[in-house]
C-alpha cells in the first residue's frame, strides 16, 4: 500500500523519527527494519502499548538489543506475559533469559524445561530451578 511505499523511501533518520512518533501500523512496519536504531527507536515510543511489547517479545526476526530494551523497561517486565515471551523466544540473549528464570511460574518452567526451541543451556537450567523449588 501507499503508506509501506512511504516509509521505504525514507531516509533512516527519518525512519527513526516516525518510529519514535508514528502510529501502531508504522511501528509494526519499523520494528522490522534491518537498521536496528530503528527497531530501538520503536521501543522508545511513548505510545507504546503492552500488547504490542508482548508481541514483538515473541518475534523471532529481532536483534538481541531489542530484547535487551524491553527487558530494561520496568512496566514492561513488571508484564509475566512480556517476561515469558523474553525467556521463550529462542533469540532472546540467554544471559537475560537465565535472569528472567527465577521470575516464572513451576509450569511455564516445566515447559521451557522440556522445549526444543530454547537453548539446552536455558533449558536444564530451568530444570535445575524446578528441582531446587521442590526441594
Amino acid at each position: 500500500d501507499y503508506f509501506t511505499q512511504s516509509i521505504v523511501k525514507m531516509t533512516i533518520p527519518q525512519k527513526i523519527r516516525l518510529a519514535l512518533v508514528g502510529n501502531q501500523e508504522a511501528r509494526n512496519l519499523l520494528i522490522h527494519e534491518p537498521n536496528k536504531f530503528i527497531p530501538l527507536a520503536v521501543i522508545r515510543n511513548p505510545r507504546l502499548s503492552e500488547d504490542e511489547v508482548l508481541m514483538y517479545a515473541q518475534l523471532r526476526s529481532l536483534p538481541e538489543d531489542i530484547f535487551w530494551a524491553i527487558s530494561k523497561h520496568r512496566t514492561w517486565v513488571k508484564n509475566y506475559h512480556v517476561k515469558l515471551a523474553l525467556v521463550s523466544n529462542p533469540k532472546s540473549p540467554l544471559s537475560l533469559a537465565i535472569k528472567l528464570l527465577d521470575h516464572l511460574h513451576d509450569r511455564d518452567l516445566q515447559n521451557i524445561s522440556k522445549s526444543k526451541n530454547v537453548s539446552y543451556v536455558l533449558a536444564r537450567s530451568a530444570a535445575r530451578l524446578l528441582f531446587k523449588r521442590k526441594g
